[in-house]
Parts: structure tokens; sequence; C-alpha cells
């Protein structure tokens, strides 16, 4: 990337920190529904027997509901599944497990998964490792039981319906039961329970997308947003444009560089944008009251959302959020 070698002067002026607006500061990152779907979770915890939660791989440590967290410590066993591991370097995951079963004991393994390989060796391995446990546990909320109940649980558009339907459609040979989408929120309600496994007897519990109440840090909500966790629209997409690029160049990641065709990295996001909209030739007509008449405008939304679709699925390579969680625990 010689264009970039050459301008790195350029890269001393970027951002050292994520500047909120106070627009971003009245996000609502917790919509009405999420809340009567944690009161459902929290009822149904009586009658299940194993929680199977789903996370996105990019984010292993944000977004991940310390309330449910601490309503299954010691009382339910844990299977975390880390979705999306084709979007994060191999040589994290094995970091990744040891910290999070070093820190949460009930957890009894973290399981790597990418939903879109039909080879997956970690979705094929859920089932069997569900099977144990259930083989090797007693129930816990009533006798002559003869089933297994899982419970799916986890924040919004994190593969929870994938999984679901890989382990039915795998073991049972049968089409999808739980509805899929590629946007955040498509389950709304804890649903009927699904059968997996025939011996052992399991069924499993789809529940809706969870995000926290309440977020620590307003980064943290970014970081959410940038992984498809959060309906777009809610916090905006040149906004979540915007942590993108400031994440790429915190991690000296150009090639957004070569994608649009720029002449150098930049740390100004409506830049970026223009210049991208200029290259790709996308416009679009406003009219402008000042002439009384129509223009053609750099398509601003339309590149951002470009920028958001590529980052998500890869094609500015590998991608880990919590990089900084995850060294400095």
């Amino acid at each position: 990337m010689s264009k970039v070698l050459k301008n790195a002067f350029v890269l001393k002026s970027m951002r050292s920190k994520f500047e909120v607006t106070e627009k971003m500061k009245n996000i609502q990152w917790f919509p009405g529904h999420m809340g009567r779907g944690l009161r459902d979770i929290e009822k149904n915890l009586r009658s299940i027997d194993i929680v199977l939660e789903v996370h996105d791989a990019r984010i292993p440590f944000t977004g991940r509901n310390h309330l449910l967290q601490k309503s299954i410590e010691n009382i339910r066993p844990m299977v975390l599944i880390l979705n999306k591991r084709d979007l994060i370097k191999r040589q994290y995951e094995n970091v990744i497990a040891d910290k999070i079963k070093t820190q949460q004991t009930h957890i009894k393994d973290v399981i790597f998964t990418n939903c879109r390989d039909i080879n997956c060796k970690g979705v094929s391995s859920i089932l069997p490792i569900l099977q144990d446990i259930s083989n090797n546990m007693l129930k816990y909320h009533r006798t002559e039981v003869y089933n297994t109940t899982v419970m799916v649980v986890g924040i919004p558009n994190v593969g929870k319906s994938s999984i679901i339907n890989k382990l039915r459609n795998t073991v049972l040979k049968k089409g999808n039961a739980t509805p899929v989408g590629p946007k955040a929120g498509v389950t709304r309600s804890v649903m009927n329970q699904i059968k997996v496994s025939e011996k052992p007897l399991i069924y499993v519990l789809d529940t809706p997308g969870i995000s926290l109440p309440k977020l620590e840090h307003f980064e943290s909500g970014m970081k959410l947003a940038a992984c498809n966790t959060l309906q777009d629209h809610l916090v905006g997409e040149v906004h979540i444009a915007d942590y993108i690029l400031y994440y790429l160049n915190q991690n000296q990641n150009y090639r957004y560089v070569d994608f649009f065709n720029l002449d150098e990295p930049k740390d100004d996001i409506h830049t970026v944008l223009t210049l991208a909209a200029v290259k790709k030739q996308s416009f679009k007509r406003v009219f402008d009251m000042a002439t009384n008449s129509y223009r053609m405008f750099p398509d601003i939304d339309g590149m951002a959302k470009l920028f958001i679709l590529h980052f998500r699925k890869g094609s500015f390579g590998f991608v880990m959020l919590d990089r900084e969680l995850l060294d400095s625990r």
C-alpha cells in the first residue's frame, strides 16, 4: 500500500479517542420489547436445564448481559458459543476461551462457530457437548424427567436462530423451525420448544435478543452497533461508519483506502464518504430551495451503508473490537 506509506505524516493526526456528540448521547439502546423479553427469560429459567449463550466473536466481552449471568451463575450449567469466527484471527480463540472460563466457572465450554460454513466443526460439536452434559447431570427442577431443555440466549443478531436451525437440520433432517433475518430483533418473544435430539431427548427454547439496559461506556454501544446487534437507524448509519473508521485507523488497518480508491487515510467520516461517493459516481437528487431547482449531491447515506456492509462482511480484514479488553484482562 505505497500511497499510504507516502502519507505517513497524515496518520499522526488521527483521533486517539472517539468523541460522542450530544445527539448520540440520546440513543435508546434498550427498546421496550427487550424488557418484556428479559422478564420472560427470567420466568422460564426455573424450567430449563442448560443455558446456551450465543454471542459475537468480534466482541467476546462487550455486551454480554451481566444481569442474566448473575441469574444463571451456579444455578444452571452454561455453554458459550462465539459465532462469526470467520471474522476474527484464529490466534485469539484459545486466549478468549481461557479467560472466559477462568472468570466464569459455570461455563462448561466455549465454542467458536461460523454458521455460514456447512462444514463448521464448531457447529457440529455443539450437540455432542449438550448430550454429554445432559447424560451426566441431575435435572434441576423436577423428578422422573425424560428430556433436557436448553434455553438459547444472547443479544440480537448474533446467530441464535441460525444455531438452532443448524442443530435441527443436522440431527432431525428437518427445515428451519425458527426465523432468521439480517437485521437485529427478528425474534421478539420466547418461542415454543424445538426438538434437536432424540437420544437423549433434548429441546431448545429460542428467546429474543436482549441487550444490556444500561451500558457502562458509550463505546460499548458503538461496538454493538458496528456488529449489527442494534438496528442501524437507532444509532444512525453515519455515526456507525464514523466509529468503524476510528477503529480501523486506530488499528492501522487502511484497507478502506484502496477499497474506496482514496489517496490516503482520512480521519473525517464525511470526507471519506464524500470522496467515496464521487469515486463511485454515487449521487442523489436534492431540491435546493435557494435556487428552486434540483441539484446532485454525493450520496453520503448510501456510502455509509456500503462502508458498514463491507466492514461487517470482512472486506477490510479480520476484526477484534475487544482487543484492548482482551489485553487488559
